[in-house]
């Protein structure tokens, strides 16, 4: 299962390419407070209906003052699962490493997207990192792994 966190959800609908992580053959979950913050931002588009949109049974306790409660549903919800958690956010990132949670980011998934031929072409990959580049800040590491390795 993989988790989803609102800014991958957000970007890939940005992208277009929300579609097209269904796949790649996982199983995907969102919480309550995602499908809330998500709701907000993109009115007009609806979740899926292979995103499970599940509640933790219980949450976690966190001693980081930064971590928002949407990311504490997210946390919770991975050990719960026993899952990798998919987001962009630096925070929650930090605090999934501190709990042994994997995670993967947009780039990540973009990249196995184009691997496992769901993005056909180079050309079509490229535009998606441009996209990307143009509109979040994403660091010349970042896009230097994002390109490697890809033909």
């Amino acid at each position: 299962m993989l988790i989803l966190d609102t800014s991958v959800l957000s970007t890939f609908t940005y992208l277009g390419l929300l579609e097209q992580l269904q796949q790649l053959n996982l199983t995907y979950a969102i919480t309550p407070d995602v499908l809330e913050e998500f709701s907000k931002k993109w009115v007009k588009t609806k979740i899926p209906y292979w995103i499970n949109i599940d509640v933790p049974s219980h949450k976690i306790k966190t001693e980081s003052l930064s971590i928002s409660t949407t990311d504490t549903s997210l946390i919770s919800l991975a050990i719960e699962k026993k899952s990798m958690i998919a987001t962009d956010d630096l925070t929650l990132r930090k605090e999934a490493n501190n709990r042994h949670i994997a995670v993967v980011g947009t780039l990540g998934l973009l990249k196995l997207l184009y691997t496992q031929n769901i993005i056909q072409t180079r050309e079509s990959y490229l535009k998606c990192l441009e996209k990307l580049r143009t509109d979040l800040y994403l660091s010349d590491d970042l896009v230097e792994w994002a390109i490697k390795d890809i033909d």
